[in-house]
């Protein structure tokens, strides 16, 4: 399974999406930096890192775990998100799961917005710069994740991808026990997760900028 897809995306991300697009303060970059620089370390070192089987086949170290695709559902202006609450984690969270084999984790992203929250009009949000057109990586994150029945504590080496809905019905799966759109601010209330507060941090700023950033600049936001 070839990594270079997730690998290319990071450094768009890290040359051009933090600081262009979110004019990350220095510090921001350099904690994004270390987070990015572990996830690529991590996937470089294990092939099947796409692979959930692969939680099993180490035994010791620190990078016990696998990457996994979330999808950031969002309105059109950037002002709501949906949530899920997760029947497991009991936390309301991002749409997103396990890559089962699947290098292009863009794709894992959209598969689960679809399958977890029955939206039919979702639209990947596309970056491009230079002529290079590339899915829109909103977030990276490495989480722990606790141990569950025969599944062993592990963590998710996660990439979030921006995902645009023209639709508002959703449809509850059997991996939530609740799914609801969240304005920002609402959803700041229902989660202490700080890599989701980062998240809609990034919202935030999106819903004020979106319109100049499509139009303009080094950095085009394509949707």
């Amino acid at each position: 399974m070839s990594v270079e897809h997730i690998l290319n995306s990071i450094d768009f991300y890290l040359d051009y999406t933090l600081p262009e697009l979110f004019e990350a303060s220095d510090a921001e970059r350099q904690q994004q930096s270390k987070l990015c620089r572990s996830y690529i370390d991590f996937v470089r070192a294990n092939g099947d890192c796409f692979s959930s089987v692969h939680t099993f086949d180490l035994n010791q170290g620190e990078d016990v775990g696998h990457c996994t695709g979330s999808a950031i559902v969002v309105s059109p202006d950037f002002k709501d998100i949906v949530l899920t609450l997760h029947r497991k984690l009991k936390k309301w969270l991002q749409l997103g799961g396990h890559a089962d084999g699947q290098c292009f984790l863009d794709e894992v992203a959209m598969r689960e917005a679809r399958e977890e929250s029955g939206l039919e009009l979702l639209q990947m949000v596309q970056l491009e710069r230079k002529h290079a057109k590339t899915p829109f990586l909103f977030d990276l994150d490495i989480h722990d994740i606790p141990a569950n029945h025969s599944v062993p504590a592990h963590k998710h080496f996660d990439a979030r991808y921006l995902i645009m809905s023209h639709d508002k019905e959703l449809t509850i799966s059997d991996e939530s026990e609740d799914l609801r759109w969240f304005s920002i601010e609402a959803a700041r209330k229902v989660t202490h997760e700080p890599s989701l507060h980062r998240i809609l941090d990034k919202l935030e700023w999106m819903s004020t900028r979106s319109a100049l950033l499509k139009d303009k600049g080094p950095t085009r936001l394509l949707h």
